[in-house]
């Protein structure tokens, strides 16, 4: 009976409670979104630097080979013109270690308009492939081991027949 006259004899203006409370619980989610903000922006601005462009490779290669980076523009161009020159030609350019460039016809094939699920004819076409070399498949192999954390246990996919 004493909890219940304390409790009575207490003043409540529930609406008013209410509102701060709410109040409250807005602050508290808009700052749950600030932080998953700064933290998508923090992880994007790391994926960024976990890959290369051309100038971070130019950059790169000119500081490995002792040139200028405009030397190492020009052979990187040169190098990127020889290849695609060769690949418009219709032949292969192996690079012994890294890897395989050619050219593969793609049949034409029946496909669907994501928007309409008509059905349309998708034409044959020349794509271009690239098979890795066994240095670059070790080498990149290595790394995953190195950069992946110990709780994540690696995708198992079942093969194709």
């Amino acid at each position: 009976m004493t909890s219940e006259r304390n409790f009575r004899s207490q003043s409540i203006d529930f609406p008013d409670q209410a509102l701060s409370c709410h109040i409250e619980f807005l602050k508290v989610i808009d700052l749950k979104n600030n932080i998953l903000q700064t933290a998508n922006h923090f992880l994007n601005s790391l994926m960024e630097h976990l890959k290369m462009n051309k100038t971070e490779l130019i950059e790169a290669i000119a500081t490995r080979s002792n040139t200028t980076k405009a030397q190492t523009t020009s052979m990187l161009n040169e190098l990127l013109d020889v290849i695609q020159e060769n690949m418009a030609s219709g032949n292969d350019v192996q690079l012994v270690g890294f890897g395989t460039f050619s050219v593969t016809e793609r049949a034409g094939r029946e496909g669907r308009n994501p928007a309409t699920g008509k059905a349309i004819t998708i034409p044959a076409k020349k794509v271009v492939r690239f098979k890795p070399g066994k240095t670059l498949s070790d080498a990149a192999a290595a790394a995953k081991k190195t950069n992946v954390a110990k709780s994540v246990k690696p995708k198992q996919t079942a093969k194709k027949k």
